[in-house]
């Protein structure tokens, strides 16, 4: 079995920038998940607000991997509008039976965490091993750098 994966989504490319970091650390595996709906822009992100409410479903690509060789996974993801954005709904549908064991990390602006947490547990129907919340202002800052070992543990 290998060690560690990581599987992010970044519309941003806030959470990439934990996520790369991150690999560099563990020297692990990684799968970006690209949303194919676009998304850029300010009139995309209220769409990407409501796509999230919605719960909707998304048209995603990612280099499939086996998922259950894998120790750990590290999932990463942006919170939009107190949820977790279809990208990452529509993998975690796709790939439930196949992710055991998980982290979670959590890039946000101000969200309340606990929904998504929630939501992520209930599509995987179990909660994750351990829960991070990084806040844009520290990524933006580097200062989400002092507790990237912690995640690590």
């Amino acid at each position: 079995m290998t060690e560690d994966l990581i599987i992010f989504y970044s519309r941003t490319g806030s959470t990439r920038t934990v996520a790369e970091k991150l690999k560099e650390l563990l020297d692990c595996d990684i799968i970006e998940i690209t949303d194919k709906k676009p998304r850029r822009g300010f009139l995309k992100a209220i769409g990407c607000s409501i796509d999230a409410i919605k719960k909707n479903l998304t048209d995603i690509e990612y280099n499939k991997k086996d998922l259950k060789k894998y120790n750990r996974i590290f999932i990463m993801t942006p919170i939009w509008a107190s949820n977790i954005p279809p990208a990452i709904r529509t993998f975690l549908t796709l790939e439930k039976s196949d992710i055991l064991n998980y982290k979670l990390i959590l890039t946000y602006k101000g969200s309340d965490i606990n929904k998504p947490i929630k939501e992520i547990s209930e599509i995987l129907d179990t909660y994750p091993s351990n829960t991070f919340d990084i806040i844009h202002k520290d990524i933006k800052s580097g200062s989400f750098m002092l507790n990237l070992n912690g995640m690590t543990k």
